[in-house]
C-alpha cells in the first residue's frame, strides 16, 4: 500500500464526500468568478496562517525519531540515527522552494457564521456552491497534479500513519547484523516517507480551525519532484508548467500570474471552468449582512447576462438563489 493510500484510507472512510462545498467570498471576488468562469488558487505561502506546511514537521520528526529508536538498538553505535540526522532528513526537503502548493478553500457548511465572517466580507459578501464530483474527476485523471480532500484537524491520523508505514516497510527488508544495508533501508524509507507527508501537507490544519469543516482543491506543480536543489531548477520547472492545460475533466489551468497582496506579490494560477459551468456551479447565497436580495433586477440581470439560470430546486443546469438567514450583528 503506497503511503498516501494509508494516510487518508481511515480518514476518508470515516468522512463522506457532500455533493456541494461552499466557497465564501467578498461580492467583486463572487463577480469576477462568475464573469471570468474561472476559480483562482493562490500559493499557500503567502496565506494567513504562519503554520501552513511546517505544522506537520514537529510531529513528522518526533514520531521519526520514537520509531527509528527501537531500530537503532539492534546497531552498533556508529550506525545508529541521531536527533540531529532525523531532524536533517526531514529539513533537507521542507524548503522553502517545496512549499509552492497553489490553493482554493471551501466549506462543507452551508451557512456557516464564522465562514461569513471571516471570508465574506464581515458576511456582506456571498457564498458559491461547487459540485463536488468535478473537482474529484480532476483529482483522478491520469498523472493530475491536483488533490481535493478534506482538511484534517486531528493530529493522531498523521502519528498512526508515519509510525505504520515506517515499521511496515522496514521490517520488511530488515537484515539482522547487516549494519550498512539497514542504513541505506531506514534512509531510503524516511526519505519517501517525507516526501509523501509533504505532499499531503498542505491538508493538515490545527484544531482550532475545526469548525470550517474546510476542504481544498490543491494544484502541486512540482508533483512527486520535490527536491530541487537550487533556485533556478525550481524557476526551470515551473517555466515547464506555465502553459494552458486543458484537463479531461473540463478545467483549463491557465499560466502563473501575479497580484500584490499586501506589501508584497503573489503568484497564482487560475482554473477556468467554462465547459462545466452549468454543472459545477450549483447555489448562490447571499450573506445576511449584504443589501443585496435574490429578487435584485440588477443580480439577476447579471446572471442572465453571463448564462446562469435560476430555480427554487437543485435542477441540472440551473442554480438556486437564496439569501441567508443567519443573525448577525
Amino acid at each position: 500500500m503506497l503511503l498516501s493510500e494509508e494516510l487518508f484510507s481511515s480518514h476518508e472512510k470515516a468522512v463522506a464526500m457532500p455533493s456541494v462545498v461552499y466557497h465564501y467570498c467578498s461580492t467583486p471576488s463572487f463577480l469576477s468568478i462568475l464573469e471570468t468562469n474561472s476559480l483562482r488558487l493562490s500559493n499557500v505561502t503567502k496565506s494567513n496562517d504562519p503554520t501552513e506546511i511546517t505544522n506537520v514537521i514537529p510531529v513528522l520528526k518526533e514520531v521519526t525519531k520514537d520509531v527509528l529508536t527501537d531500530y537503532n538498538k539492534q546497531m552498533s553505535p556508529q550506525y545508529q540515527f541521531t536527533e540531529n540526522t532525523i531532524s536533517m532528513l526531514v529539513d533537507r526537503f521542507f524548503e522553502e522552494l517545496s512549499k509552492n502548493f497553489y490553493v482554493i478553500c471551501f466549506s462543507e457548511k452551508r451557512n456557516l457564521l464564522s465562514q461569513w465572517d471571516r471570508y465574506a466580507d464581515n458576511a456582506k459578501g456571498v457564498a458559491i456552491g461547487f459540485n463536488t464530483r468535478h473537482f474529484v474527476k480532476l483529482q483522478i485523471e491520469t498523472g493530475s497534479q491536483y488533490i481535493f480532500g478534506k482538511i484534517i484537524y486531528d493530529q493522531n491520523v498523521l502519528v498512526r500513519s508515519i509510525e505504520h508505514f515506517l515499521r511496515h516497510e522496514i521490517d520488511k527488508k530488515w537484515k539482522p547484523c547487516d549494519d550498512l544495508r539497514n542504513v541505506n533501508l531506514i534512509e531510503n524509507v524516511t526519505t519517501n516517507l517525507v516526501c509523501t507527508i509533504l505532499q499531503f501537507s498542505v491538508l493538515f490544519k490545527d484544531e482550532f480551525f475545526l469548525e470550517e469543516s474546510e476542504w481544498r482543491l490543491v494544484y502541486n506543480p512540482l508533483g512527486r519532484i520535490r527536491r530541487l536543489g537550487y533556485v533556478s531548477a525550481y524557476h526551470d520547472r515551473l517555466i515547464e508548467t506555465d502553459q494552458y492545460r486543458h484537463e479531461q475533466s473540463g478545467f483549463t489551468r491557465t499560466g502563473y500570474q501575479f497580484t500584490v497582496k499586501g506589501d508584497g506579490i503573489s503568484s497564482y494560477v487560475d482554473l477556468n471552468f467554462n465547459s462545466i459551468r452549468d454543472a459545477l456551479i450549483q447555489e448562490i447565497i447571499i450573506g445576511p449582512k449584504s443589501a443585496l436580495r435574490p429578487d435584485d433586477k440588477d443580480l439577476q440581470l447579471f446572471l442572465a447576462f453571463h448564462g446562469y439560470r435560476i430555480s427554487k430546486l437543485a435542477i441540472e443546469g440551473k442554480l438556486i438563489l437564496s439569501k441567508s438567514d443567519k443573525p448577525f450583528q
